[in-house]
């Protein structure tokens, strides 16, 4: 019947939904998790070097960031082209 297939679809749609929003969670927690990488060196850091550490860690993560932000609005302006017309 027409609601039984109704049903089909939505679950599918409703599986695939799910999956993007687990790909997208996966990929941030991905980057949280590289953006911290600076902390972690600038503690052995400063064990020897006091302050440079924490300071190096700011200035990396800071480049990070913007590098970040950079490839976030380059997929953003490729998902937004429209396909050429032949």
């Amino acid at each position: 019947s027409f609601c039984s297939i109704a049903y089909a679809i939505a679950k599918k749609i409703d599986f695939l939904f799910y999956l993007i929003l687990y790909i997208i969670f996966d990929f941030i927690m991905a980057v949280i998790m590289f953006m911290s990488l600076p902390f972690i060196i600038g503690i052995m850091v400063d064990i020897r070097h006091q302050g440079i550490g924490c300071f190096a860690a700011w200035v990396i993560w800071g480049v990070m960031f913007i590098l970040l932000l950079r490839l976030f609005n380059a997929l953003k302006l490729r998902c937004q082209k429209k396909p050429e017309k032949r």
